[in-house]
């Protein structure tokens, strides 16, 4: 993986990490399935496996250096370096290997493997695409195709679609052995349906980590204790985990700490910090409940969190629970039951209030020229209510928000409703307008 960052362009840094520790990853690898294989083969034991498992195992022994009676270390003894040792040459054979030595193929030479198609790259492929979307998952159609894909190279793609579409009537659909194997290996977690998501297991987390940072790639590796991790590093910890496990690990963080002093300790970084980091920790802050009263109350001056503060307290002022952020980092609101008339005067949200956190969301998914129109409708429907675009449209481009004009152009360009893209080019030219006058 020497050229690992150039070859999939990468950025020097990545999200940050947080895994088990050493000690826990390696209990972990001692019981992974294929590693007890590989360690009863190389210790000459192959009796009761299946000749076609044999051919598999064989092949993925040769690719590891882990002979059959042989004395290469299988990770079934020794220290917790050397059982993580074992099972990551286990995981890259078996991403190199697994398709190829599916055919029944007895070892990797060219000559036995389909012409124009390639067995084993697909893996390294697959294992990239899990790391990155750590935090979304992935599809397994999404993993048939990529697999497909790069089979194929650089043939042309109709006799190369038609070789690998032969393969996989002979030996199944390429990617799903691949991730059957990747399962074996105890290095991903498999849905119970197609509609799920395929994840990356802590163990194959941690060799990606590893194979990244070799390739010159920043990705800080947090601290696994509650007690250790620091309010900022929990923060950090939200763009690489999904919603949910990250919510998880929110939950585990304001107790080991404390709710009320995490919750202060936390909204003055979203005090000092832009918009995603703002909205994620408003986000823990608000799963604190009533804990957090104090210190929604010590930042309701500050213009940034006022209009999230007055949210917070009026929902607790009146007995309820604030509702939990549904978009990533989140908008606090008060439930729908509740009557405008039942806020109290003092915190009752202002429209620069409602245009910041209108702001606020939007911006999360108008970062760049890239930008998902699909991304862009989701946003705009947590963050306005349906029949009020226009009006809230009109907040935005009055408000104090620094990002106003930028936040609008991008709806205008890429919301996918015509009417609604419409009203944000107007609202945008009119937030150019106040900032010529200024």
């Amino acid at each position: 993986m020497a050229d690992i960052k150039d070859g999939y362009g990468l950025p020097d840094s990545l999200p940050a990490l947080r895994l088990p520790s050493d000690a826990d990853l390696a209990r972990e690898a001692r019981g992974v399935p294929l590693v007890r294989e590989l360690a009863a083969l190389a210790g000459g034991d192959s009796q009761g496996i299946e000749p076609a498992r044999l051919r598999v195992l064989r092949k993925y022994a040769g690719a590891v250096g882990w002979t059959e009676a042989g004395s290469g270390e299988t990770g079934s003894g020794g220290d917790d370096s050397d059982a993580l040792d074992a099972w990551a040459s286990a995981f890259a054979a078996v991403l190199s290997e697994a398709i190829c030595a599916s055919s029944g193929a007895e070892n990797a030479d060219h000559a036995e493997e389909p012409d124009g198609i390639d067995v084993h790259a697909p893996g390294a492929a697959v294992a990239m695409v899990l790391f990155l979307t750590r935090r979304e998952g992935l599809f397994r159609s999404e993993a048939r195709d990529l697999v497909r894909d790069v089979m194929s190279g650089e043939h042309p793609v109709p006799r190369t679609a038609r070789t690998v579409e032969k393969w996989a009537a002979a030996h199944g659909e390429p990617a799903d052995v691949l991730l059957a194997e990747l399962d074996r290996a105890g290095a991903v977690t498999l849905p119970a349906t197609d509609d799920g998501t395929i994840r990356f297991t802590p163990l194959a987390l941690r060799e990606m980590r590893n194979q990244l940072a070799d390739g010159g790639i920043d990705i800080p590796l947090l601290p696994s204790s509650d007690t250790e991790l620091t309010a900022r590093q929990l923060l950090a910890l939200a763009e690489g985990i999904s919603v949910e496990e990250f919510e998880g690990q929110a939950d585990s963080w304001l107790t080991a700490h404390g709710r009320e002093a995490a919750a202060a300790e936390l909204l003055s970084l979203a005090a000092e910090g832009g918009p995603a980091q703002r909205l994620t920790a408003v986000s823990v802050v608000t799963r604190a409940g009533a804990a957090a009263e104090p210190a929604w109350r010590d930042h309701l001056g500050e213009p940034v969190l006022r209009p999230y503060a007055k949210v917070a307290l009026a929902s607790l002022a009146m007995g309820l629970i604030p509702q939990r952020p549904g978009y990533p980092g989140g908008l606090a609101l008060l439930p729908d039951a509740v009557p405008s008339e039942g806020i109290p005067p003092e915190l009752r949200p202002l429209d620069d209030d409602l245009a910041w956190m209108t702001t606020d969301v939007l911006s999360l998914a108008c970062r760049d020229d890239d930008t998902d129109p699909d991304e862009i409708a989701a946003a705009f429907a947590q963050a306005v209510p349906s029949g009020q675009e226009t009006e809230a449209l009109d907040r935005v481009w009055r408000g104090p928000h620094p990002d106003a004009e930028r936040v609008l152009t991008h709806v205008g360009r890429f919301h996918p409703d015509k009417a609604i893209a419409k009203d944000a080019r107007r609202a945008a030219r009119k937030a150019a307008g106040r900032r010529d006058e200024s």
